[in-house]
């Protein structure tokens, strides 16, 4: 295979978390967490597995998934 062919292009994604930490009573810690993955929700650029698989892209590389939303609650007892 040619050199110019075996090239993975470098690909950015932004993505913001934020997290809060309370003390509450009797527990060591309280902490919410949420967060956003690939916030401007930028498709992957086509880097195929291999000339049979159906995938545009290689999902081992970059992000197939696009835009991702999350949140949750940390306790210590």
């Amino acid at each position: 295979m040619a050199p110019e062919f075996n090239n993975i292009k470098a690909y950015y994604y932004f993505d913001l978390s934020a997290y809060y930490n309370f003390s509450v009573g009797s527990m060591e810690y309280l902490q919410l967490f949420g967060g956003i993955s690939n916030v401007f929700d930028k498709d992957p650029p086509i880097a195929p597995i291999n000339f049979i698989s159906a995938l545009g892209t290689n999902p081992s590389l970059y992000d197939v998934i696009g835009r991702q939303f999350y949140a949750g609650v940390r306790l210590k007892f």
